[in-house]
């Protein structure tokens, strides 16, 4: 999202919050605007955690697998030494 949307955005919820003096009013399409502006980046936001959560678990799923392998090779050659 760019400055300009950003300020907008910014200027629409203080004249919602504070009401912006006597003859400030915000129209039903101005709140509905930034609701939406709002929920988009709450979308966007999400879409990115989702995004990280699944690149974490892929190294989890791998980290893992070696170190399943390392606990095999650790078992495999204490057999062998007892075994000598």
């Amino acid at each position: 999202m760019n400055d300009e949307s950003r300020n907008y955005r910014k200027k629409c919820l203080e004249k919602i919050v504070y009401g912006g003096g006597p003859n400030m009013t915000v129209s039903e399409k101005a709140k509905m605007e930034i609701f939406s502006s709002c929920i988009e980046d709450l979308e966007e936001s999400i879409n990115q955690n989702a995004n990280s959560s699944q690149s974490l678990a892929t190294k989890v799923y791998y980290l893992n697998i070696i170190l399943t392998i390392a606990t095999v090779a650790g078992v495999i050659l204490a057999i062998l030494q007892f075994l000598n």
